[in-house]
């Protein structure tokens, strides 16, 4: 049985011409609607497209599998009593090999089928969050210490703000600056941003005290 749509998420998934922005509360049925897009785009229309044409990006693994699950159930709905035409049960089994994965896997499949072209190795792999953390941490401490054993200015006040916020602990400050990575992680530039904040007029420890105020 097909859901409800309101006349706005009817609109989104029966949406062909140009792109489309889907901008909704957590909860309010995105993903169904999505979901219910792509197997319109299946199932509907003089020119349906094929599973195999699909590319559906999102940000956690979670995420991915509720949105091919929910493909394979749209798709199976459209065919309950056309039996006669076996196409879309033969595209709702399919959806399993379709691209429905987080940006990362895309991008991690896009480099292994293209590596003569991009000239990676395609034996690589993506680092876990273990991993990362210790790579981020490892990256950390080896900044910290060419911070402190500069002496210019910029340096000077990193280490005043060291010595009061973290009170001299390379672990501390890891801590205090933990927030302030995850924040910098999810800008599109965040070199750019820093850049941006060290040629403020207070310079570094403008940028620091900001992130850090008494």
């Amino acid at each position: 049985m097909k859901p409800n749509f309101t006349p706005v998420q009817q609109q989104a998934v029966a949406h062909r011409s140009g792109v489309l922005m889907v901008q909704a509360a957590a909860g309010s049925g995105k993903t169904t609607v999505l979901s219910e897009r792509c197997a319109s785009l299946i199932a509907d229309g003089p020119a349906p497209a094929d599973v195999s044409e699909l590319l559906v990006m999102t940000f956690t693994r979670e995420a991915a599998g509720q949105m091919r699950g929910g493909i394979a159930r749209a798709l199976r709905s459209s065919a309950v009593g056309q039996a006669a035409d076996r196409r879309l049960w033969q595209q709702a089994a399919l959806v399993d090999q379709a691209q429905i994965c987080t940006f990362d896997s895309f991008c991690a499949w896009l480099v292994r089928s293209c590596f003569a072209q991009s000239g990676q190795d395609p034996g690589f792999c993506i680092m876990d969050a273990v991993e990362s953390r210790l790579l981020f941490r490892d990256c950390f401490r080896r900044t910290l210490r060419t911070w402190l054993l500069r002496n210019d200015a910029d340096a000077i006040a990193f280490a005043d703000i060291f010595d009061h916020y973290a009170n001299s602990s390379i672990s501390d400050m890891e801590q205090l600056l933990k927030p302030l990575e995850s924040a910098m992680i999810n800008l599109p530039d965040p070199e750019a941003w820093a850049q941006a904040a060290l040629q403020g007029s207070g310079g570094m420890a403008q940028a620091i005290a900001y992130y850090f105020p008494q």
